[in-house]
């Protein structure tokens, strides 16, 4: 579990350096939309250049690792447990996995769940703008009309009751219906990497939930992909310096200055 827990660790620091490095630059770039795309596509190469390129180095030094231990039990030596657990296991990857996307994942399920509990602000359409402008010209023109004061029964003066206009009334108790989601703002906060992929469905709240859910899910795959490259990589590796021995001893025999011959020995 412990190689495990290590590569699950590295995946989320990968993912906070993104999140902070997108917060940094692209939110700052404002309304350069075409900048921001930029940014964002080449930060997000990044990361997951940094999640594939770690785990293949992971999984290649875990099949060395097993190579070497298992050397070490054909000639009867005991292993070390520390170094039999960070021997090349396929579960180590999906074990990492699961403990890499635990808390994105998280995030992106409870936006997904509180979703219904907060319903989007719907804009008012032309028309009911139009009304809602005439309604409140209306009402001012009623208030206009009504006197400051008004003598009271024992002859006092009393201030009278401003009852707000019926569409002053919609539009405070529309307002009051409309509650901030505080699971979406975390969830774009988080999953801002992906910046250039949800800011065209801002407007459509459940399409860009479960993209938040797919972009936790899916992209953290590169890393288990790369550990499980590690057998083959060593191999490559391998294949690699025999080839780069050949080369040597090649450039050896070619560029071997020929002796001359040798001189008359001299008589003693």
């Amino acid at each position: 579990m412990k190689p495990a827990f290590k590569m699950g660790w590295q995946m989320l620091v990968y993912h906070i350096i993104a999140m902070v490095l997108s917060l940094m630059f692209v939110s700052m770039l404002g309304s350069a939309l075409w900048l921001q795309i930029i940014l964002s596509l080449a930060l997000l190469a990044a990361y997951c250049f940094m999640l594939y390129s770690d785990g293949c180095s992971r999984g290649e030094r875990a099949a060395t690792l097993s190579v070497q231990t298992d050397r070490q039990r054909e000639v009867g030596r005991a292993v070390d447990p520390d170094l039999a657990q960070d021997c090349f296991k396929p579960s180590t990857a999906w074990k990492g996995y699961l403990i890499g996307i635990c808390l994105t994942a998280l995030i992106a399920i409870c936006n997904i769940v509180a979703e219904p509990f907060f319903p989007p602000f719907q804009p008012m359409s032309d028309e009911e703008l139009s009304e809602l402008n005439a309604s409140m010209q209306t009402a001012q023109q009623q208030l206009a009309m009504q006197p400051e004061l008004e003598a009271g029964p024992e002859g006092e003066l009393v201030v009278p009751d401003e009852t707000p206009a019926p569409a002053v009334v919609a539009d405070e108790a529309g307002a009051a219906d409309v509650r901030i989601n505080p699971f979406n703002i975390v969830a774009r906060i988080v999953f801002t990497p992906f910046l250039f992929l949800y800011t065209p469905l801002q407007h459509h709240a459940v399409l860009l939930n479960w993209l938040f859910l797919v972009l936790a899910l899916a992209v953290p795959l590169l890393a288990p992909i790369g550990y499980l490259q590690g057998p083959r990589l060593r191999q490559k590796k391998l294949i690699m310096i025999e080839q780069g021995k050949k080369r040597k001893m090649r450039n050896l025999k070619v560029n071997k200055k020929p002796r001359g011959p040798k001189g008359p020995k001299m008589e003693v």
